[in-house]
């Protein structure tokens, strides 16, 4: 995807273009959408994002995650063991990402190496550069 951003950033716009009109910036609006319509059809992902609502950190297992998630009224394709959550957390991070929210599997500094994920949002003007920027350059 940054590959094909940096071509976009490179090609050659006619004077006068607004900035939102640019091949980069519809490109970084569809990438938006794309994500937004994610989140939106996944279940986890908006247990997430709704949790990751009210807060701006949360560290826990997946176990914790599971029982700290609101779980929507229609649980089909829930997830029913931690280990499962940790799958389907690793699908829609870069969607979450998009979003501002930051999805990271660690390890516990305890002797048994407990497994843990840390959520945690970023300001979207953060998020917005992190991403991708025009003016910015590519990450």
């Amino acid at each position: 995807m940054a590959d094909f951003a940096h071509i976009l950033a490179a090609l050659p716009v006619s004077p006068g273009t607004p900035p939102q009109s640019t091949p980069l910036a519809i490109y970084l609006r569809l990438i938006d959408l794309l994500a937004s319509e994610v989140i939106d059809g996944d279940p986890v992902a908006t247990a997430v994002a709704e949790l990751m609502a009210a807060r701006q950190a949360w560290q826990g297992t997946a176990t914790e995650l599971l029982a700290a998630l609101p779980r929507p009224p229609d649980s089909r394709g829930w997830p029913k063991t931690g280990q499962y959550l940790s799958g389907r957390l690793k699908e829609i991070a870069s969607a979450l990402r998009t979003m501002g929210i930051i999805i990271d599997h660690t390890r516990a500094a305890n002797p048994r190496r407990t497994r843990l994920i840390q959520l945690r949002t970023i300001p979207s003007a953060e998020h917005d550069d992190d991403i991708i920027s025009p003016a910015s350059g590519i990450p």
